[in-house]
């Protein structure tokens, strides 16, 4: 997700917003469509359901994360235990920037699989992040 459509961003806020304020299962995507000021066709020519809005958020906080690591290590010794810490802590900034956390709550108290299924992939992509940094 290198570019991103500014409408497409600002969607992806809103609901991000709105998953914050009323949790992802009372968020409808009526709310995000009405929040946002676009039509149900937008919002399905960029996303196939609410799951996938929300995959696409995730998705863009894990390519923040990538980029704010790649900066820290601009002109600094990658072996550098105060690098790799502060790598490490760059994903909790930004999951609390966000206000994830929240969000991650609302879906482990939930009934739906699918999307604690999804939680726990992209926590996942953190710990191979973590190891793949530790052997380097």
């Amino acid at each position: 997700m290198i570019s991103i459509n500014p409408r497409k961003k600002q969607v992806l806020q809103v609901a991000l917003e709105l998953f914050n304020e009323q949790g992802f299962q009372e968020t409808s995507i009526q709310d995000i469509l009405k929040k946002s000021n676009i039509s149900k066709g937008t919002f399905y020519n960029y996303f196939s359901s609410k799951n996938e809005c929300l995959i696409a958020i995730l998705e863009q906080s894990r390519y923040e994360a990538n980029l704010r690591r790649h900066e820290l290590l601009v002109g600094r010794d990658a072996s550098d235990f105060d690098v790799l810490a502060e790598q490490i802590t760059v994903m909790l900034q930004i999951n609390r920037e966000q206000n994830l956390f929240t969000v991650f709550e609302g879906i482990f108290h939930s009934p739906d699989n699918e999307m604690k299924k999804l939680i726990a992939h992209h926590r996942l992509y953190e710990i191979q992040w973590l190891a793949e940094r530790l052997i380097d």
